[in-house]
């Protein structure tokens, strides 16, 4: 009889451990599951936005260990049918009292730590009726400052919670039957509950949709009137023109004269005078003497 070689001995014990790890194995895992058998939950069947009323398109049961189940887990697609959703719900991911809540309470649907807050609104403002819970929106104020107008973004990326009396995201196709809501129910922090709680007294509010996977917020200062249309005009340009700067003549006084005619002097005539004589004309002073018509010169002694 021929010997078995060494490498063929130890082949021959590796595939036996294999075998016998598996068939362990297997035995193990009948008696976990006989201890600890699996549920049957209620898992999402695709994404479901928050505030969408749940449909049983959206849902599918799943099988999975009993132990792995978190408390008040939905066991029946019944237990959730027509509930609202609390949060984003991804594909596989059980539903439950976490994520989930009762059709028409609001509580249910606010995030931690944050304020619910109504304001109203009108088709123009609630984006032509194409907002619907869950949508994220940004809040615009218009005020009414010292004669002039001043709009502002006071709030972005906002969660809009419900619209009107209704938490869930209506059907498309009864969109037509439905009435106009007059108010917005947003989930804001409490700091910015006081500054939107004040814009809406003092100012006009309008809402911006957002697309839901832009988180992006943007540094706004605001614009007056000047920075949209420039200077307005005036009513009347006419009247509004600046008016010419009108100068003043300036008249230099004239001098007065008598009524009296003023006759021309004749030049007096100087004759060669002896040494004796022009030294005593030039010694005198004279006088032009008027008498009437008549002017004469009058010499005057020093």
């Amino acid at each position: 009889m021929n010997q078995l070689s060494r490498g063929t001995v130890l082949a021959a014990a590796t595939i036996l451990g294999l075998v016998t790890a598996t068939l362990v194995y297997v035995y193990l895992s009948k008696q976990r599951l006989q201890i600890n058998p699996n549920t049957t939950v209620v898992v999402a069947s695709k994404n479901i936005q928050p505030g969408t009323t749940i449909t049983s398109d959206m849902l599918r049961l799943d099988s999975v260990p009993k132990e792995k189940v978190p408390a008040g887990t939905a066991t029946d697609i019944d237990q959730v049918l027509d509930e609202v959703a609390k949060y984003g719900i991804r594909p596989g991911q059980p539903l439950s009292a976490l994520n989930v809540c009762p059709k028409n309470r609001l509580s249910y649907v606010i995030p931690p730590y944050m304020r619910a807050v109504s304001v109203a609104v009108d088709p123009v403002i609630g984006v032509g009726g194409f907002l619907k819970p869950g949508d994220r929106v940004d809040v615009v104020a218009t005020f009414a400052q010292n004669d002039a107008s001043v709009t502002k973004t006071i709030l972005q990326d906002v969660m809009l919670l419900a619209v009107g009396p209704d938490l869930s995201n209506a059907d498309p196709n009864k969109a037509a039957d439905q009435k106009p809501q007059i108010h917005a129910t947003l989930a804001v922090m409490p700091l910015d509950a006081e500054r939107l709680i004040l814009a809406d007294q003092r100012g006009k509010l309008r809402l911006a949709l957002r697309r839901p996977d832009d988180p992006s917020t943007v540094s706004l200062k605001g614009v007056n009137g000047c920075q949209v249309i420039g200077a307005i005009p005036p009513d009347n340009p006419a009247k509004q023109q600046k008016q010419p700067v009108q100068k003043v003549a300036v008249t230099t006084p004239q001098p007065v004269f008598r009524d009296r005619p003023i006759m021309p002097v004749s030049p007096v005539k100087i004759t060669e005078l002896p040494n004796t004589a022009r030294l005593a004309v030039e010694q005198s002073h004279t006088v032009q003497v008027v008498r009437g018509a008549k002017i004469e010169q009058v010499s005057v002694s020093e």
